[in-house]
């Protein structure tokens, strides 16, 4: 049986984490023991008592949120030294750095670092300890994305691992033969629109609303940089050539309102174009009508082209000899990263995608950056269903049918 310390019992960890364990436990031995939080054990057992089998879970009450008063904590209470960590992004560096130096298995929430200073602070780390003990989670590329992140990874060792997770069963020297096959990539489009009735309702929280902690950029748009790198090459040969920045006005007022503070962007557009002529359009947004809410991501090659629903986790290849059709094993969320991480356990050598999501996570700081310069627009709901904008974008009308 391996048992899991999980810091931070917010909304994610009650929701996702413990129905994806559940799932997992009879396969896995996985299994989340105690939990970890600023409040009160009273307050976080009352949220958890409406499942019977989360009663189990054992609750511990962080006075000292100091790195050093987390390491305490653990060793005084003897807790499972497999620690996921949830907390609000800027703990992630400073408490995985702390375990990690006290050879404790760490697994860290998306995006693993708050700024860009952070990054440079963990890559030392990461430097001097390796990733045998360290995983990182990332929700679309390791999930609801995990097919288009299998086509891209130029590793086919680590593709078999995440091939595992996906229907049908197909081996990794097939999935290398239709990327040869499709050549060379020519344009990638990638859209999350939220709708006000789904994902969105997380990011009311506060802390993500907050300017400081990266708005809808650092929270969201980050996957689609997470997806999109792995087919783009190196960050050194993108250039950000367009980025708008804006926030929901009504979610703006409320939060003022609050608060008495600005928000942070809820939506997120980037241009970004290589030096061999990729181009590659992104946007993120939160609250838009839920009748448009749509999650997709379409790659044209020069041979065929591959589109990506994140809503059914789900990959089509289409090309002049082959169709492929790829989707995820487990379709309760969370659990797919949970069992990568699992296996992580039992073979300390199974990958952990740092450089990646270090070097998206480098792209996106770069991308707000240069939103920030500029002024930060305001929009309504309604004003993503006007053609004008799309076509402001530069989204053609030809990828729209296939989001359908």
């Amino acid at each position: 049986m391996t048992n899991i310390t999980v810091i931070g019992a917010g909304e994610v960890f009650r929701k996702r984490y413990l129905s994806a364990t559940a799932i997992l436990h009879k396969k896995y031995d996985l299994n989340i023991t105690d939990v970890v939080d600023v409040r009160s054990p009273d307050l976080i057992s009352a949220e958890l008592c409406h499942k019977s089998a989360d009663n189990r879970v054992r609750v511990h009450q962080l006075l000292d949120t100091t790195s050093q008063g987390l390491v305490n904590l653990l060793k005084s209470q003897n807790l499972p030294r497999q620690v996921i960590i949830s907390t609000p992004t800027v703990f992630h560096v400073p408490y995985a750095t702390a375990l990690l130096k006290h050879h404790m298995m760490v697994c860290v929430e998306k995006p693993f670092a708050a700024t860009r200073q952070q990054v440079d602070e963990f890559d030392k780390v990461v430097r001097e300890i390796g990733i045998n003990r360290l995983f990182l989670l990332e929700y679309y590329a390791l999930e609801k994305g995990l097919p288009a992140f299998v086509l891209a990874n130029k590793n086919s060792e680590n593709s078999q691992l995440y091939l595992n997770y996906l229907i049908p069963k197909v081996k990794s020297d097939l999935i290398q033969d239709v990327r040869s096959k499709l050549g060379r990539v020519q344009r990638i489009h990638a859209v999350l629109l939220e709708g006000s009735g789904s994902a969105s309702r997380l990011d009311q929280r506060s802390w993500v609303l907050e300017p400081s902690s990266g708005g809808n950029t650092l929270e969201t748009f980050y996957h689609l940089i997470c997806m999109a790198l792995p087919f783009l090459g190196q960050i050194k040969q993108i250039e950000i050539n367009g980025v708008e920045l804006a926030c929901h006005r009504t979610t703006a007022e409320w939060f003022r309102q609050s608060t008495g503070k600005n928000t942070a962007e809820t939506l997120t557009y980037a241009y970004l174009k290589t030096q061999d002529g990729i181009e590659t359009r992104l946007v993120c947004a939160k609250y838009v009508p839920e009748s448009l809410h749509e999650r997709w991501m379409d790659i044209e090659f020069e041979h065929g082209r591959a589109f990506v629903d994140f809503e059914n986790c789900t990959l089509k290849v289409m090309g002049l000899d082959f169709d492929l059709c790829l989707s995820l094993r487990f379709k309760t969320k969370y659990a797919t990263q949970f069992a990568l991480f699992a296996e992580k356990l039992q073979n300390s050598s199974n990958p952990t995608e740092y450089a990646i999501f270090r070097d998206a996570l480098i792209m996106t700081f770069d991308i707000r950056d240069k939103g920030l310069k500029s002024s930060i627009n305001k929009y309504d709901s309604g004003d993503l269903a006007r053609p004008q904008l799309w076509k402001h974008w530069g989204f053609d009308s030809v990828i729209k049918p296939l989001a359908k």
